[in-house]
């Protein structure tokens, strides 16, 4: 299996969940976010082609850059088991 690292730099979180959205989520194998960088506030993040188990509901905020690393892990490590 190829594995591939993408590095995105930008301070408008927009751009940078429209690419993870354009990703199918089960290829996503770690999230790394240095959240000092990007806005604080609130966001909805619903993947394009969303894992069946959801750690959270896809209509609630997430509120910071750590809890969708967070929430991709768990959903992914539910997704291996």
């Amino acid at each position: 299996m190829a594995k591939i690292t993408l590095e995105i730099e930008d301070k408008n979180l927009d751009t940078v969940l429209t690419i993870l959205q354009s990703i199918k989520s089960e290829l996503i194998t770690t999230i790394n976010a240095n959240e000092n960088k990007l806005s604080k506030k609130p966001f909805k993040y619903v993947p394009k082609h969303p894992i069946k188990r959801k750690v959270i509901s896809p209509d609630v905020p997430i509120n910071s850059t750590i809890s969708l690393k967070d929430d991709y892990k768990k959903n992914l490590q539910n997704k291996i088991k």
